[in-house]
């Protein structure tokens, strides 16, 4: 296959902007990612793929929960914060508050809208293995419409 063709085919699949966060022991991660689907009603279920050489990856698989915070349109520089390594310092992840939910997992305060998961299956092939989670609980601060990659000239792989 053509490189050329097989990019340009690639990014006509619509992809969100998503920020993954997860902790374990005393380590944390936040993400930006965007490979994430609903795949089932009931139960509630999202799928995510985490690259694999990552903290984020290593962190969620050993956590088994993470929070998937759904940025909206407006909060571009908040999503850009979290397309490097993540620092905590002083109580913020990449200089941003959150506090911690029932399952130890981070919650930013800058989000209006996030679902907790729990992971309960995987896939472990290719570069992002696929993770299954049940949602465990939705939050939506105000209605917004979210941020999309191809609304702000945002593309990844292919």
């Amino acid at each position: 296959m053509e490189m050329k063709t097989r990019k340009s085919v690639m990014n006509m699949f619509t992809y969100g902007v998503y920020i993954l966060s997860a902790k374990y022991k005393g380590e944390y991660c936040a993400s930006l990612i965007s490979m994430v689907t609903q795949n089932s009603i009931d139960p509630l279920l999202i799928s995510v793929c985490l690259k694999r050489s990552t903290d984020t990856h290593l962190l969620a698989s050993k956590s088994k929960h993470f929070v998937l915070h759904i940025p909206d349109e407006n909060q571009i520089e908040f999503s850009k914060s979290f397309m490097k390594p993540t620092s905590e310092d002083k109580g913020k992840l990449n200089g941003y508050d959150y506090k911690l939910n029932n399952y130890n997992q981070p919650i930013f305060n800058e989000a209006n809208v996030y679902l907790e998961c729990e992971i309960i299956d995987s896939i472990d092939i290719g570069d992002h293995p696929l993770f299954v989670a049940k949602v465990n609980n939705i939050v939506q601060r105000k209605q917004v419409n979210p941020l999309e990659m191809r609304k702000v000239g945002w593309t990844y792989g292919h």
